[in-house]
């Protein structure tokens, strides 16, 4: 016999809830994964489909073309979404390639509403980026360079590199550890990997399980930051760190919401946080 577990029942509604503030319905794949829960050794799949099927009959929640959403929102074309998404990743993988041919960068990902598969013609890539230690300033001009440079004529809109850390920064700064970041990191789709670096990140991110219980974040290997040794070290820190003096002054008088440390770039000017979260617990408050 199938046990019942209204824990799941009320995540299942706390993660359909959260999708439907972007109007994005989600796989089964999706909702189980990502599912907003305490801590869990491991998700009985039984009792969860058991409450699934249970909130699908009493038309809690519906589900289309094998998609779930909550009745009564207007949800995104999901199929439209996935092909804008798709098309843009395919159109720039020439790009990630030259990207990731620099020798300092270990990582590159896709978030936002790309990595979702939830682009319109207008959307563009957010692009994380994992470089070296103390290289983050100097990827941050070579990735310039590149992109609005040389290839200028070819990416035109497509890649927006917004957020660079280092080898040392892997943990999410704790005052932004929240169900937010939460969700746009297990979203993140990889495009070089370097290193194991992706799963580093998560693992050094193991509090992402505090929200989203089912998502692991185990990685077997300990994290270890090489020395970088070669001859130029010393000169290409002295670069990275004049190159962050020099872009800290240009960006002083337009700086609002960014954040501009040595081994952390964000550019995060339309910050949707806090918003988001707010619309979150303002319809949970209806559970």
């Amino acid at each position: 016999m199938v046990e019942k577990n209204p824990k799941y029942r009320e995540a299942i509604k706390k993660t359909l809830l959260y999708s439907s503030i972007f109007r994005y319905p989600l796989t089964y794949y999706q909702l189980l994964n990502f599912l907003i829960i305490d801590p869990q050794k491991e998700i009985n799949t039984k009792s969860f489909q058991y409450e699934l099927a249970k909130l699908i009959r009493k038309q809690y929640v519906i589900v289309e073309d094998e998609m779930c959403f909550l009745p009564g929102t207007k949800y995104v074309d999901w199929t439209e979404g996935k092909r804008h998404a798709k098309a843009l990743i395919k159109k720039n993988r020439g790009v990630f390639k030259i990207l990731g041919k620099i020798p300092w960068v270990h990582f590159i990902g896709i978030t936002g509403s790309g990595a979702a598969y939830n682009s319109d013609k207008e959307s563009d890539l957010d692009i994380f980026v994992i470089t070296r230690r103390n290289r983050v300033w100097l990827t941050r001009l070579v990735f310039a360079i590149i992109l609005k440079g040389i290839l200028k004529n070819y990416v035109k809109k497509g890649i927006d590199p917004n957020i660079f850390i280092d080898e040392t920064q892997l943990e999410w700064p704790k005052q932004q550890q929240n169900l937010y970041i939460a969700n746009e990191i297990v979203r993140m789709h990889p495009i070089v990997n370097k290193e194991n670096m992706y799963f580093k990140f998560l693992h050094e991110n193991k509090w992402i399980e505090k929200h989203m219980g089912n998502f692991k974040t185990h990685y077997v290997n300990p994290l270890r930051v090489k020395k970088n040794r070669f001859q130029g070290e010393i000169l290409l820190n002295t670069i990275d760190t004049l190159l962050m003096a020099l872009q800290r002054i240009y960006m002083r008088r337009k700086k609002t919401n960014e954040i501009t440390k040595k081994h952390f770039i964000h550019f995060n000017k339309n910050d949707s946080t806090n918003p988001i979260l707010e619309k979150y617990q303002e319809k949970t408050s209806t559970l």
